[in-house]
């Protein structure tokens, strides 16, 4: 998947054709129709795959969308060190191939759910603007001109944000399930509007996977580093990047005003644990609780 052409690898034929990532799929979905593959699967690349994903999942095929790091991986150990356009699309391909029976499909996003973590994503990225913003004003200029503009564009981002925020939350009122959500999620102390927006745009599985893949796919997933006799030390790694910030700073406050995790954090502590290690322990603890609470559609018991 690239911004304008869309490179497409069969196997076992070895047939391969491209078409324009233009938003019209129908040649493509007639074209696969004849074809009858038993998986198709693309690589996550930030977005320019989104068309294509749904029209295919509209049509009938089995699709899956899959992590960037692991096609690459895949493409490496087949000994490939040129990357183009063609030897990515046969080494997905290959990796389809090698793994259909495995491969878990991912359900469409609904066009409530889609349109949310869209705005989800604008609000995110206003914030990082107006955060810049705010900096390069209080950074020492000579120029109260590059205040005043910096000034300016700050009101106008912080206008746009409500904005934004105003049409998220329209959004969740649409569903009365996901404005259930919105309310049972900020009954836990640390957790506000916006935190329970991000979770609701960007851990739509909170809730109904399991807690281990809801740990992995925030990144608090604890994994083992082990060869041998040799014991290194567990560490998270992957998962949802934002998503996984603004757990952060929702542990941060929770650990002060739920006495549940300050106890938690004050054992993990005591035990000689640094303090960032308790953090994290705080966040798969904290994403357990939010978990749960979804599951069995309870607010948080403070006893």
């Amino acid at each position: 998947v690239s911004k304008k052409i869309l490179d497409i690898s069969v196997l076992p034929s070895k047939e391969r054709f491209q078409v324009n990532n233009d938003g019209n799929f129908e040649e493509l979905c007639q074209r696969l129709t004849d074809i009858s593959p038993a998986l198709i699967v693309m690589e996550a690349t930030g977005g320019y795959e989104d068309g294509v994903y749904r029209a295919l999942n509209a049509a009938g095929f089995r699709v899956s969308r899959e992590p960037a790091i692991n096609l690459y991986h895949h493409r490496k150990s087949g000994g490939k060190r040129a990357k183009t356009d063609k030897i990515d699309s046969e080494a997905i391909a290959h990796y389809a191939q090698c793994y259909c029976d495995s491969i878990r499909l991912q359900e469409p996003l609904s066009d409530t759910q889609e349109c949310l973590r869209q705005l989800v994503n604008r609000r995110a990225e206003l914030v990082a603007i107006q955060t810049a913003e705010k900096n390069r004003f209080s950074a020492p200029v000579s120029l109260s001109e590059i205040k005043l503009s910096c000034q300016w564009v700050t009101e106008i981002l912080q206008a746009e944000i409500q904005r934004i925020e105003g049409l998220i939350q329209a959004e969740i009122d649409k569903e009365s399930e996901l404005k259930a959500k919105q309310e049972r999620l900020q009954t836990v102390s640390g957790i506000g509007q916006t935190t329970a927006n991000g979770l609701l745009a960007w851990l739509p599985e909170l809730g109904q996977a399991s807690h281990g893949e809801i740990a992995a796919l925030v990144g608090v997933a604890p994994y083992h580093q082990e060869s041998g006799q040799w014991q290194g030390k567990r560490r998270i790694s992957g998962g949802r990047t934002p998503l996984r910030c603004l757990l952060y700073m929702a542990t941060l406050t929770a650990i002060r005003k739920n006495q549940k995790l300050n106890e938690f954090y004050n054992r993990l502590v005591q035990r000689g644990k640094a303090k960032k290690v308790a953090i994290v322990a705080c966040m798969h603890k904290l994403l357990r609780i939010l978990h749960a609470m979804l599951r069995k559609q309870e607010d948080f018991q403070t006893t």
